[in-house]
């Protein structure tokens, strides 16, 4: 059987997936902790905030130059070897004492972090024929946002529960397991072994503006908004209940909701708006509904009659912001001149901006709500999807693609 129809890939995406819930788990788990680590080190908001940001920043540095070799040496060595470094990270931060300690641990586990993703576009392209990418991005990115979920919805249920070290043991024993998991079960297609070129072609350096086109420029720009979005909000909405009589366990479920939205959106929305060649309607509407259930959220009274309200505007937030990202990325690998030699490099674009949004807008909203208050990063946030709206308006294009 030829390997793009090869039912093996489907364990190959699955392990993929898994390490990106790992990846997922390991950067979000701090989200709801923020109050509990400022009190904790006595650190400002924008300091708990980097401990988030910092994987925004090696993703931005890392996605590129791992998509890169993942398209010149194979993309098993870039994936196994920021496995393995995710997992150091993450089994060496209950060994913190303070938050300095913490926070290199965390810069160990974002460095692994920022090679997992490059080389996904490369993987993608050879295992997956061009019609199935829309469900194949859904699935890795559903594997994702199921591990932000975990990390935002237990940490504070295994802190309370089990102590702080233990509940960072849990997470750090789940991610050396599929790290394990990984090195035995990632392979390449058997008709492209890792020790023959990929395919022959002219450099990526010279097509750079050929694979770069405007539509896959414009679209940095919604990718970069929509990961920013999710990894704010869950900080802000923890925030909002802290200041109100709202238990923190149920904080963090509430908080935790986009997360679920996300998963479900990203089930339903990216392999349909492909498939029906609507991807720019689609797009538009997200965003545009995106922006009116992130400005309700934080413009909702806070009352143990209306906490619930707000989970639920959370998990329409998530169902219609996360699919943003999965759409966005398989357009991209869906545009002209895109092809095998070159898919890793193209989604280490698309990975740099993803690391863009994580890096700069827990910052950037810290500050903001530090300086202006709470609604203020609210405000900037909403202004930001809003901009994405108008950039996919008038710079993004479908390709002509079945």
């Amino acid at each position: 059987m030829h390997t793009r129809v090869s039912t093996y890939r489907w364990v190959v995406l699955t392990i993929y997936s898994l390490i990106c819930f790992v990846g997922g788990m390991g950067m979000l788990s701090v989200a709801p902790l923020v109050k509990i680590i400022t009190d904790r080190w006595q650190v400002t908001l924008a300091k708990s905030a980097l401990l988030i940001s910092i994987f925004g920043f090696t993703q931005m540095a890392l996605s590129l130059p791992s998509g890169w070799v993942a398209d010149k040496k194979g993309f098993r060595l870039p994936i196994l070897a920021g496995t393995t470094i995710l997992a150091l990270g993450m089994f060496l931060r209950p060994m913190a004492k303070d938050y300095s300690s913490f926070l290199f641990y965390s810069i160990i586990a974002a460095l692994g972090w920022g090679l997992i993703w490059g080389p996904a576009g490369a993987m993608l392209k050879r295992w997956f024929p061009p019609q199935e990418l829309g469900l194949a991005n859904s699935i890795w990115l559903i594997g994702l946002i199921a591990g932000l979920a975990c990390g935002t919805l237990t940490s504070i249920p295994l802190m309370l529960s089990l102590g702080w070290p233990q509940m960072w043991w849990v997470h750090s024993i789940i991610a050396v397991c599929i790290t394990i998991l990984a090195w035995f079960l990632i392979k390449s297609p058997p008709d492209l072994p890792e020790s023959k070129p990929y395919v022959k072609g002219k450099k990526i350096e010279k097509n750079f503006l050929r694979l770069m086109n405007q539509t896959n420029i414009a679209l940095q720009f919604p990718v970069i908004i929509a990961i920013g979005v999710i990894g704010v909000t869950p900080a802000l909405v923890s925030i909002m209940l802290s200041n109100n009589p709202v238990s923190p366990v149920m904080a963090g479920i509430i908080s935790s909701m986009i997360l679920i939205g996300a998963i479900l959106g990203d089930i339903i929305i990216p392999v349909v708006s492909l498939k029906e060649k609507r991807a720019k309607r689609v797009l538009l509407l997200l965003s545009l509904l995106a922006t009116i259930f992130f400005i309700l959220i934080f413009y909702t009274p806070v009352d143990s009659s209306t906490v619930w309200k707000i989970g639920v505007l959370n998990l329409l937030l998530g169902f219609f912001i996360a699919p943003v990202i999965a759409v966005s990325i398989s357009l991209g690998q869906l545009q002209p001149y895109v092809s095998l030699n070159n898919a890793g490099f193209v989604t280490g674009v698309f990975q740099t901006s993803i690391g863009i949004g994580t890096a700069i807008f827990p910052l950037l909203i810290g500050y903001v709500a530090d300086i202006g208050g709470l609604r203020s990063g609210v405000l900037t946030q909403g202004g930001f999807i809003i901009a994405s709206f108008v950039i996919i308006t008038l710079f993004v294009k479908i390709p002509q693609t079945n």
